[in-house]
């Protein structure tokens, strides 16, 4: 009986660990060096890059606080890269398949681009569920075994 229980004990830590790479719902700033470092360990991440064009400060700062309401819910650290001071030339965009022009919220996994949603085409009062869906979306698909 005793053995059954902490074979049983032990399946539930690993089922409920299972997404627990995807972390505890921070979002964090990072630098070009650290997205390359990030990509080459080939786990899956969230990327938040704003536009590199010029945006709205109190745009981005609503999609910010939007987004972390719903990055805590799901349980899921935002890597956020910031365009605007990054020294990131076209192509490299290109290599992580980020649309320069608006900001987005893209997943990878293994190193490769796999979906984005532009936030920028989002109403700020459906943002969060937005967010949240696309998240929910992406563990259905890449993550859930």
């Amino acid at each position: 009986m005793r053995k059954t229980l902490l074979v049983l004990v032990l399946l539930l830590g690993l089922l409920t660990g299972c997404n627990s790479d995807l972390g505890s719902g921070k979002m964090i700033e990072i630098n070009q060096s650290e997205l390359t470092d990030l990509s080459a360990k080939k786990e899956p991440y969230f990327l938040y890059a704003t536009s590199i064009l010029e945006t709205d400060s109190e745009s981005e700062s609503i999609i910010k606080l939007d987004m972390q309401s719903a990055i805590k819910d799901e349980k899921v650290d935002v890597y956020y890269l910031d365009l605007h001071k990054a020294n990131i030339n076209f192509d490299e965009l290109e290599a992580l398949n980020l649309e320069s022009s608006t900001s987005n919220l893209a997943f990878y996994h293994d190193g490769v681009f796999k979906e984005e949603i532009d936030l920028l085409d989002i109403d700020e009062n459906e943002l969060s569920s937005q967010v949240q869906e696309f998240i929910q979306k992406i563990k259905s698909r890449y993550l859930d075994n």
